[in-house]
């Protein structure tokens, strides 16, 4: 689990001034919590984790991506396994899905 939020953290590449950062971010089977706050920190986001979210997270690429268009993909995969993800006054706040 660690080893997979230090790889992830390592590969957030330092692009010319002509063009975005990328991430690339393999996780299987990681702490969903870890996982979100290597989002927060590997996209420069201000993150909010509901005590409620738990649990195990997978998120795999095979190629890097532009920094937003990880956290979108991220975002995606959040709310495809069950989570609510809203924006909320500049934080990107994750909790459980409300019925």
């Amino acid at each position: 689990m660690i080893s997979a939020l230090f790889v992830s953290a390592l590969t957030r590449a330092q692009a010319p001034a002509d063009q975005k950062p990328t991430v690339l971010a393999n996780f299987r089977e990681a702490d969903v919590r870890a996982v979100i706050e290597d989002l927060g920190r590997l996209t420069r986001t201000n993150v909010l984790i509901d005590d409620a979210v738990q649990g195990k997270f997978t998120f795999y690429r095979e190629k890097p991506l532009p920094a937003d268009d990880y956290r979108a993909a991220m975002i995606a995969e959040l709310i495809a396994v069950g989570y609510d993800v809203t924006w909320h006054d500049g934080v990107l706040r994750i909790g459980p899905r409300q019925p």
